[in-house]
Parts: C-alpha cells; sequence; structure tokens
C-alpha cells in the first residue's frame, strides 16, 4: 500500500471519529472544599466538593458552578474535548506531510526537465532592457563639466 493511500485512509478513519462526537467541551472542572469552624469549637468543618467548569473564552478565564448531578455528564464532554484536540493536531500533521510531499514530488519532476537544483533563485544574469550596460557614475560626464571645457580659451 502506498503512502498516499495510507496517509488518505488514516485521515478518513479521524474524520469518522471527529463526526462521531457528538457534544464536545474545553476547559476543566475543578473540586472546591470549603471549611468553617465547628460550632462545638472542635476544629472545622469541611463542606463539599462544590464543582468549577473553567474555561477561556473571548479572551478571559470564564468561571461557572456545575450541580453535582451534571459532573459525570461535563467530564465526558471534556474527555471528548481532548481527544478532538488529540484527533484535529494528527489531521493536521498527516496534512502537512501531504503537502510537503506533493511540494517534493513537484520539485523533483522540475530538476528532471533540466534544472540545475544547486542553482540560487535569482542567480542567472539578467539582461539590460536596451541591450546595453549601464554606465557607472565615473564615467559619466556631468554637463557641469563639459561647459567649462567648452568655456575655456
Amino acid at each position: 500500500m502506498s503512502n498516499t493511500t495510507t496517509t488518505h485512509s488514516r485521515s478518513d478513519e479521524i474524520l469518522a471519529r471527529l463526526s462521531a462526537l457528538s457534544a464536545i467541551e474545553r476547559g476543566s472542572l475543578k473540586e472546591e472544599y470549603r471549611e468553617r469552624p465547628d460550632p462545638d469549637g472542635n476544629g472545622v468543618i469541611r463542606n463539599g466538593p462544590y464543582f468549577k467548569h473553567q474555561c477561556w473564552e473571548n479572551g478571559s478565564n470564564k468561571s461557572s458552578r456545575i450541580p453535582a448531578d451534571q459532573v459525570e455528564l461535563l467530564r465526558h464532554q471534556l474527555e471528548q474535548g481532548h481527544e478532538f484536540d488529540q484527533l484535529v493536531s494528527e489531521l493536521a500533521t498527516l496534512a502537512i506531510a501531504n503537502a510537503r510531499a506533493e511540494r517534493s514530488t513537484r520539485k523533483s519532476k522540475s530538476i528532471t526537465k533540466g534544472s540545475d537544483p544547486g542553482s540560487k533563485k535569482n542567480s542567472a544574469k539578467q539582461a539590460s532592457k536596451k541591450g546595453i550596460a549601464k554606465p557607472k557614475p565615473s564615467s559619466r560626464k556631468s554637463p557641469r563639466a563639459s561647459a567649462k571645457k567648452d568655456s575655456k580659451p
């Protein structure tokens, strides 16, 4: 099986897995506990856990409280969000590899047509537009110098 066929079949597999992800969520889920003094004076009472979902949206950190009965669903959606990110990253890696392979095959085809692979892009001498070389500034005679020669007796 060729590399291109393998890449396309892997891309199709990734796209199928991506389409199977029904609901994703980004961010993280944190557990919080709150402590308060025991009214009997025997230390502290720890209340919780309370759940907080944090994610980065529109340039700022958004935080929201999550009821305990929704925690498992949110955890599942966060896992699907991580899987989504991994699949997209893998798909991008495959697409980049395809692009580089395509350029490589096109490059090798153009090399076989007779171009020199070691030459630089603009290394060839360019012909002058008028067909004659442009004079150097030191070889030009200014109109002022020629006027002085004409005025000498």
